[in-house]
């Protein structure tokens, strides 16, 4: 299996509901840093399981998304806490919807919130 993937940092905000997560229940920032990762058996014509340019323009429209915003204010979060997991399938679905790259047969996600601390989604075989 061929794997293609890229790295982003950026700077978001959410809170917790629901429950009693002490500090988390409060508004609070995270400086994440987001792995996309693309994987297929098959490669183009010229070697490429996608194009490194598409993969990197996709992160970036989504990022612009989640940059400085509060995460369970956007459509996705809706009633539910914006957890590190649902924030890495919201990411792997849009990958998904914007990617055309025929030949990748996984996406996964992986968010770290600290230099240790990470959750990760990945949809395909």
């Amino acid at each position: 299996m061929y794997e293609v993937g890229l790295r982003r940092e950026l700077v978001s905000s959410h809170y917790m509901i629901g429950g009693d997560f002490g500090e988390e229940n409060e508004l609070h920032a995270h400086r994440y840093t987001v792995e996309a990762v693309l994987a297929g058996g098959e490669l183009d014509g010229h070697g490429f399981l996608t194009d490194i340019d598409d993969l990197r323009s996709a992160v970036e429209r989504i990022a612009e998304r989640y940059e400085e915003r509060t995460l369970n204010d956007l459509p996705e979060f809706a009633g539910a806490n914006p957890s590190l997991e649902r924030f890495c399938r919201a990411w792997c679905e849009e990958l998904r919807r914007t990617l055309d790259a025929r030949r990748v047969e996984r996406i996964t996600v992986r968010i770290w919130e600290s230099g240790e601390a990470f959750a990760g989604y990945t949809e395909g075989r």
